[in-house]
């Protein structure tokens, strides 16, 4: 149980039966929550949160007990032995309480919907249910605090992904901060498919990266033919005044120069007589925002992220990566052991997905799933991940018990590290978040006991610096004011 010196309650309203709570500005309707969705909290200006008694876990199982963490503002400003804080703070004893850094999924589809038909231009936020009260309390329930977020529908060039923090939007009403945009383009091979519709999937990109190409090179040609036509123009400009200077010039005695008789007008109805030297302007092609996006991808601007969970996919994958110089990860993987060997030497990544699904008796993409992928994986030099796949909402939920699921079947692996600091790392963050570092941003788990423990629970999320979770029974007020 967290301990506090002075608390400030979170009220509730009854209505009817139900519970209901404030979320990032948003009243929903409950019922009975053991947990709530608390409203951001924004201190004075200058006023620290201290969470003091704290057992931290880092990432790897160091433990610091009887620590203290310092939030003050956005960031962690101190972490480790206890020190004395000046001024007004919001201090909470948490009596030996875990503290994790924030729980990050690499692959999720927590919260989204699929899009209605695959072009590169999607966006993922765009199909990213910011208003969702009931995924943001279940991720919270279970420490995460950090998504990437595929783009996902029909097969083919879906859209492009996005990396978004749970964060609380201070203008209220809703709640979801891009940490990035565009973060990849998502392709999807379609394993669940027909082998003839596969194929045909794979025979559309080709053309849509080969058009993409053409769609450049009547861009350059346009730049070039301009620059030629804006020189001629040029050229022409200069020789009329050039010409418009020496008709201006005296003659031979002080007479001016005779000037050239003017040309009578074309009579009615007679054809204008077309000029030698007229000089013609280039038409620019038309704008295809499709094409811009796979050009950041062929001049790897932008990496791409392929859904291949067969390995004939994810072979026609690396072959599609080494026709058009393409930086690939691949993204589900569930027959990636199969061809590890080819992966090493592409050195493509692979993220795997949830360990949570069926395994037995399906005959499907998944049938040749097996456990310690992972560990055929690292075995041959290949570069992984896990997330809780971009299929399954659910999955998003037992982030961590699906890091332990996979941990069990990989030696050395520390499953805490792999959501985590391995995460952010792989998501290219790493100098930001998964890390309990000052100067970072306060992105973090309280846990009543080890996370890794069956019946340790979250009690409080912090975000950006603010507590956006907390258990129903916790309390919290800033320290020597008065109670409210």
């Amino acid at each position: 149980m967290i301990v506090v010196s002075h608390r400030r309650r979170e009220r509730s309203k009854e209505r009817g039966g139900a519970t209901w709570i404030r979320v990032a500005g948003l009243g929903l309707a409950l019922s009975a929550p053991a947990a709530v969705v608390a409203q951001p909290t924004f201190g004075p200006q200058g006023r620290a949160t201290v969470l003091e008694n704290a057992t931290i876990l880092r990432p790897g199982g160091e433990t610091t007990p009887a620590a203290m963490i310092v939030i003050r503002g956005e960031s962690i400003e101190h972490i480790g032995p206890a020190i004395e804080i000046q001024g007004r703070a919001t201090r909470i004893d948490l009596q030996g309480a875990f503290v994790t850094p924030g729980l990050i999924d690499v692959c999720s589809a927590l919260g989204m919907t699929a899009t209605r038909s695959a072009s590169p231009v999607n966006r993922a936020f765009d199909a990213f249910d910011r208003y969702n009260a009931e995924m943001f309390r279940e991720a919270f329930r279970n420490g995460v605090t950090m998504m990437y977020l595929p783009a996902t529908g029909a097969s083919g060039a879906v859209g492009t992904s996005a990396i978004v923090r749970l964060a609380p939007g201070e203008g209220g009403g809703w709640a979801g901060e891009v940490v990035r945009q565009d973060a990849a383009l998502c392709i999807d091979l379609g394993s669940g498919e027909s082998a003839l519709r596969r194929l045909s999937t794979l025979d559309a990109l080709r053309k849509q990266f080969k058009d993409a190409k053409s769609y450049r090179e009547s861009l350059e040609t346009y730049d070039e033919e301009l620059k030629e036509y804006e020189k001629k123009i040029k050229e022409r400009a200069e020789k009329e005044a050039k010409e418009k200077k020496e008709g201006d010039k005296p003659a031979p005695g002080g007479a001016p120069t005779q000037q050239r008789p003017e040309q009578p007008a074309p009579a009615e109805g007679a054809k204008p007589e077309e000029k030698k030297d007229e000089i013609t302007k280039p038409k620019k092609p038309g704008t295809d925002p499709g094409a811009e996006v796979l050009l950041k991808t062929l001049d790897r601007e932008m990496p791409v992220r392929i859904r291949a969970d067969r390995s004939s996919d994810i072979l026609n994958a690396l072959d599609l990566a080494r026709e058009f110089n393409l930086d690939v990860t691949i993204e589900g993987g569930s027959e990636a052991h199969l061809v590890a060997r080819q992966l090493a030497d592409a050195e493509v990544p692979v993220v795997l997905g949830s360990m949570l699904g069926p395994g037995l008796h399906r005959d499907d993409q998944f049938r040749r799933a097996r456990d310690d992928a992972a560990a055929v994986l690292s075995a041959a030099g290949v570069k992984w991940a896990l997330g809780s796949g971009a299929t399954d909402q659910a999955a998003g939920r037992f982030l961590l018990l699906n890091a332990q699921m996979l941990a069990a079947h990989v030696p050395g692996v520390d499953p805490l590290s792999l959501v985590t600091k391995d995460a952010a790392d792989f998501l290219g963050l790493g100098d930001r978040f998964g890390r309990l570092q000052p100067r970072r941003p306060a992105d973090l788990v309280v846990w009543s006991g080890h996370p890794l423990e069956a019946d340790s629970r979250v009690q409080r999320v912090y975000v950006d610096g603010r507590l956006v979770f907390r258990d129903d029974g916790s309390t919290e007020s800033a320290a020597g004011g008065e109670e409210q």
